[in-house]
């Protein structure tokens, strides 16, 4: 069983995370984990691929 919620937004990365950041806060809930899948593909397998982010929020 799995449960996920995914979307593409527009705008600059940066913008866009602490858009998400915000309306999360917005509907009282709290990001207990964000994943930099970037950064971890450079840093295990020395591979450049675009900003990508995983979001683990609940209601705290």
């Amino acid at each position: 069983m799995s449960y996920e919620f995914n979307t593409t937004l527009n705008g600059s990365f940066d913008a866009v995370l602490e858009k998400v950041r915000t309306v999360l806060q917005e509907e009282q809930l709290g990001v207990v984990s964000e994943v930099n899948v970037q950064a971890i593909f450079k840093a295990k397998m020395d591979r450049d691929i675009t900003p990508y982010r995983i979001f683990g929020a609940c209601n705290p």
